[in-house]
């Protein structure tokens, strides 16, 4: 008989490898607690600004209620950024003492950033120009409706912001603004205004300045001293 012999180590297919592991212990997820993607991010939200189709209704169509959140977000004058919308300043870049006394004190309100001004209203994207929207409602204010015509926002100022008128930015100063047809819009433009008229000796003492404009209401413009010839023959 042959001696006992020490057996050899379990082989590397021993059923102790092949324990299945412990499951871990999962705890349910606390009702207070909300998972990240239940939150709505501000990408979501642009997201749904961005995808909301732009009304194409003419201004006189409008709830009312759009123009009372298009005049509660003007009235502040910061958008939903904190970011104002327009500047006051000097309706003219000349010095003070080179400006007609009528029009010394007029001031231009030009548009910060992007000239257009937007809100969503039930799902739908109401967009139109800053110096539109001030006008309209001015008109609102005024008439208490919003006219049906397709006019445009005659500037009676310079518009020292877009001095050729075709430019994307506009005065807004609403008292800066009239309901005219295109054609006497573009009159307005090529309006002389207030000019000076210089000394001729033995005819006129000149040395003043003289209301050239025919528009009604009258244009907010003048004619620089040195930029033409205004002499009385």
């Amino acid at each position: 008989m042959l001696p006992f012999a020490t057996p050899p180590p379990s082989p590397p297919w021993s059923p102790l490898l092949f324990e299945a592991p412990s499951s871990p212990t999962v705890e349910p997820p606390s009702s207070s607690t909300k998972r990240k993607e239940d939150t709505p991010s501000s990408s979501s939200k642009k997201m749904q600004k961005k995808n909301s189709p732009r009304n194409t209704d003419p201004p006189h169509m409008w709830p009312d209620a759009v123009f009372e959140m298009f005049a509660e977000r003007l009235a502040t004058n910061r958008s939903s950024k904190g970011e104002a919308y327009f500047i006051e300043k000097s309706a003219f870049e000349a010095d003070i003492a080179d400006v007609p006394p009528a029009l010394q004190h007029e001031r231009c309100h030009n548009p910060v950033g992007c000239n257009f001004i937007t809100l969503c209203y039930e799902k739908q994207e109401y967009k139109r120009p800053l110096h539109r929207i001030r006008f309209l409602l001015k008109i609102k204010n005024t008439n208490g409706v919003v006219p049906t015509k397709e006019n445009q926002a005659s500037h009676l100022c310079m518009d020292s912001e877009n001095t050729d008128g075709k430019g994307a930015k506009h005065c807004c100063n609403p008292d800066h603004l009239v309901d005219e047809d295109d054609a006497t819009n573009k009159l307005r433009q090529r309006c002389a205004g207030w000019i000076w008229i210089h000394p001729i000796p033995g005819i006129t003492e000149g040395g003043f300045w003289y209301p050239s404009c025919t528009h009604q209401p009258a244009c907010l413009r003048f004619t620089p001293k040195s930029c033409v010839p205004t002499l009385l023959k």
